[in-house]
């Protein structure tokens, strides 16, 4: 970090007040801004695309420039070389309290009150405090004022990339580009950014100016990145080759999603990429459940989306993926005889359970696989309009399709559906239900079974392993085709809408949070190729 630069007590030899007066009005008579380099100062605009748009073109405009600094500063009057030095020092402070925001997770994150988010404020102050004296930091050479500037755009620029606006990211590289078009680090930033918007071929090009200008010795992973996006680029186009190349992005890019939404401590968005968890508008045409952000995460997915991929037979749903005859769509209402129920006795134990676990009754029911306490649920305890909540991140109808009494799951999830459950809810590791059913009978022939996969097949091995294991096949392509089946007749709801619920709760008492381990292991899975019957016994053993 440059150090806060002192007044210049003396001037330099050889120079003569009216060469160094020549070079002040030198400095005021350079050409004017353009008129598309307006700044807007506000809270709302200071850190958008438009401001590093404006500030690109003012750096642009003064590149590169000709006035040493210290002659530009002994020309101006007392008054306005106080103002230069305390906006320079500004400038420094504002810097340096971004980089140690950077370094400190924020005590209490949310939504705008993140570690990046902080910083970025910062650095936007020194922004700020530069564009005070402007013509000391773009005008002026023999001093690291524009290098300054260069820094805290580039900063900006990876926060926005730390908070998932790949636009952003991309906006503000481009500035730092301008600032200083010899530092390497804006290439790198712009081509991370490019690469994020899957623009291969510009990601590939701003890589390689990274390093020209710096070399493999100080930029390591340049080489790496243009390895990778050279088999993309160079590729055919449906080779096998390219498709490794394309997912390792992708896998890349969901990592920095995950680290966002743990650090702002708030759900996974609704609108986010089913592929790389980015942001994401389009929906797939079929299913309209899932959403992409590129036709390249789309491809990347296909193979397991497909797999889930039922058409629903909403015909009027509208662009935000919802129909409004859906949302008021009734169901029939629970009517079963009291001989079907749970005992009284019993139903004491579930409701006390349910206080403890700190659900409601009918996940507590759901959870332990008793038809008759679901039945008694519904009946008694407003059981419609918990068949669709959320929690401890799982819908009901998730839980229940786990369970071990394959029976008694499948009459559950029947239940469950012919009440008004969507079938269309994503888990919180993104996995879609019909996932979830498949995954029942995955784990039988797994050639390496886990330490919970043994516990599983502990029964089996008892009570006799072939007749139990083509049971729990049957069970699963059962429960298969009935959320098939139902999908097909499903129109678009609001729960649709909001299937991708994640809570991220952190416990007081300093427990494990089990969503971000079980978002890390599902990451592990797809990317490494884990077993996913890990990903349970991991979570039980804690971090």
């Amino acid at each position: 970090m440059p150090p806060n630069k002192k007044k210049a007590s003396s001037k330099k030899k050889g120079k003569g007040k009216k060469q160094r007066n020549a070079a002040a009005e030198s400095a005021s008579k350079s050409t004017p801004d353009p008129p598309s380099a307006t700044i807007d100062s506000s809270e709302e605009q200071r850190g958008s695309i438009a401001a590093a748009d404006a500030l690109a073109a003012l750096c642009a405009a003064d590149y590169p420039p000709t006035i040493d600094v210290e002659d530009y500063l002994d020309g101006l009057p007392r008054k306005a070389e106080m103002k230069a030095l305390q906006s320079y020092n500004a400038c420094s402070d504002a810097f340096n309290r971004g980089l140690r925001r950077t370094d400190q997770v924020s005590a209490n994150p949310g939504p705008t009150s993140s570690r990046w988010h902080l910083a970025e404020s910062a650095y936007l102050d020194a922004v700020d405090a530069a564009m005070k004296s402007r013509d000391a930091f773009l005008k002026t050479t023999g001093s690291d004022h524009r290098n300054l500037l260069c820094k805290a755009l580039l900063s900006i620029a990876q926060c926005r990339g730390r908070l998932v606006d790949s636009d952003g990211m991309v906006a503000w590289a481009r500035a730092a580009i301008a600032a200083d078009p010899t530092y390497y680090n804006g290439y790198s930033q712009l081509s991370l950014g490019l690469q994020h918007q899957c623009e291969w071929e510009q990601s590939l090009e701003a890589a390689r100016r990274a390093l020209a200008a710096e070399g493999s010795e100080r930029a390591p992973r340049i080489p790496f990145r243009i390895d990778l996006l050279e088999r993309i680029v160079e590729a055919k186009p449906n080779s096998k080759k390219r498709k490794e190349a394309i997912r390792a992005v992708l896998a890349d890019k969901r990592g920095i999603a995950m680290r966002c939404w743990q650090e702002t401590n708030v759900p996974r968005p609704a609108n986010s990429c089913q592929m790389c968890s980015w942001p994401a508008e389009t929906r797939c045409s079929r299913c309209r459940v899932v959403r992409y952000c590129s036709r390249h995460c789309q491809a990347a997915d296909y193979p397991t989306h497909k797999l889930n991929c039922v058409a629903v037979a909403s015909s009027s749903a509208g662009d935000d993926g919802t129909d409004a005859a859906a949302k008021k769509k009734s169901y029939p209402e629970p009517d079963y005889p009291r001989n079907e129920w749970i005992d009284d006795e019993n139903w004491a134990a579930f409701q006390r359970l349910s206080k403890v676990r700190g659900t409601n009754i009918v996940h507590t029911a759901v959870n332990n696989c008793h038809t008759g306490a679901v039945k008694r649920a519904l009946m008694e305890e407003g059981g419609m309009d918990m068949v669709n909540s959320l929690e401890k991140n799982e819908y009901p109808i998730h839980r229940v399709a786990t369970r071990a009494e394959p029976d008694e799951a499948v009459d559950i999830v029947g239940l469950l559906l012919k009440h008004g459950a969507c079938p269309q809810v994503l888990r919180c590791d993104g996995k879609h239900l019909l996932e979830v059913c498949r995954g029942r009978a995955r784990w039988i022939d797994d050639a390496e079974p886990s330490m919970m996969n043994e516990m599983f097949r502990m029964p089996y091995l008892i009570q006799g392993q072939e007749a139990l294991e083509d049971a729990e096949r049957e069970e699963s392509a059962e429960l298969v085709n009935i959320v098939t089946e139902a999908i097909r007749n499903h129109t678009m709801c609001e729960h649709c809408e909001a299937q991708r619920a994640l809570a991220v709760d952190f416990n007081s008492r300093g427990m494990p949070n089990l969503t971000d381990q079980m978002m890390r292991m599902f990451e592990r899975e797809k990317t490494e190729g884990v077993d996913p019957s890990l990903l349970t016994s991991a979570l039980l053993k804690g971090p």
